[in-house]
């Protein structure tokens, strides 16, 4: 069965690939969740303009863990930028605020 949070991955991502399609450049890994992967890592790591991501992907109305908001602060202290994306449109709003334009809604937030 597949879950909310792997549609979610599938749509941020063929969202990329249609942006490749159009001359955009863009980069990710998918984080497995393996057990030889750190706990906490963000889903996704994007490079977008210049611009590293951490994209922590949850279903509507779920929290990140404390872990992972553990790891999502370590990285904004280190100066990169991390999201929490809960729908596709907070994703676009996330690539649209690191090209230096407005989003089209409030959503974009780091935490």
């Amino acid at each position: 069965m597949v879950t909310t949070e792997t549609r979610l991955k599938n749509k941020c991502i063929d969202h990329m690939k249609a942006m490749r399609k159009s001359g955009e450049e863009v980069f990710w890994v998918k984080a497995h969740g393996t057990p030889m992967q750190r706990a906490g890592i963000p889903d996704l790591i994007c490079v977008y303009r210049g611009r590293t991501i951490w994209v922590e992907l949850k279903a509507p109305r779920c929290k990140p863990t404390r872990l992972q908001r553990e790891i999502g602060g370590r990285i904004q202290r280190a100066g990169g930028n991390w999201f929490v994306v809960r729908e596709l449109y907070e994703f676009i709003d996330t690539l649209t605020y690191l090209k230096g334009a407005e989003p089209r809604v409030e959503s974009v937030q780091a935490i």
